[in-house]
């Protein structure tokens, strides 16, 4: 029983890490270079834009939670989480496929931006930018584990869990990168999670398709492909 409990936390700890950790090594381009430029004073900015947007992706997934759990029921459920994950699914692909050609490209992307908001004296624009980036993967994990949670056995408890631990394990590896152990190659990890990531999102969709297909608004394809009558 036990075991399955911690087979069932792999999960949660595995997408909170992969998306944490994409949003802590924003947070850390940005420090560095503030550190590196000599413009600590600029942290403060950076901070508030990563706590707005943690309290943001917070709201969200209690506000998608009770849409998911709560007002629906019969077909109409079905319907509505349909429509829902297959939404969800194309937009976490959309954000990968973007991810894998802009990664690369981004720490420079970021550094210029903070430049240019520090010479033209838009402050806000720090806090702006980290927000959205941050935001973004606080979306994207959360409809993931909607995705997770609704296609597996996992309780509100194991996620909440898996995702601290997750997210834990991507704040320390942010602290290594920021405390001066910069050797750390992430580019192979982000392609290979990159094609897990794809495949959760295949999941995603799938799960729309059938809950469409159980509330008969879709046809089962694949049933007429196998009726031979």
């Amino acid at each position: 029983m036990i075991f399955v409990s911690i087979v069932d936390l792999m999960v949660p700890i595995f997408l909170a890490f992969r998306e944490g950790l994409e949003a802590i090594l924003v947070i850390v381009i940005i420090l560095l270079y503030l550190k590196n430029t000599d413009q600590k004073f600029y942290y403060k900015y950076v901070y508030s834009g990563a706590i707005l947007a943690i309290a943001s992706s917070i709201v969200f997934a209690i506000l998608f939670t009770a849409l998911i759990e709560g007002g629906f029921a019969g077909s109409t459920e079905q319907i509505f989480e349909g429509i829902t994950f297959i939404i969800s699914g194309l937009f976490v692909l959309t954000l990968v496929l973007w991810m894998s050609k802009e990664g690369p490209k981004m720490k420079k992307h970021l550094e210029q931006k903070v430049e240019y908001s520090i010479e033209t004296g838009r402050s806000l624009s720090i806090v702006s930018l980290t927000y959205v980036i941050i935001i973004r993967e606080g979306i994207e994990l959360v409809l993931l584990l909607a995705g997770a949670t609704s296609v597996g056995a996992l309780n509100q408890i194991g996620v909440v869990l898996g995702s601290l631990i997750g997210l834990g394990i991507s704040v320390g590896i942010g602290l290594v990168i920021y405390f001066g152990v910069k050797s750390i190659n992430l580019s192979k990890f982000f392609k290979i999670t990159n094609v897990i990531l794809i495949l959760f999102v295949a999941g995603l969709i799938t799960y729309g398709i059938h809950e469409l297909i159980e509330a008969g608004v879709v046809n089962p394809i694949i049933n007429e492909v196998w009726n031979i009558k």
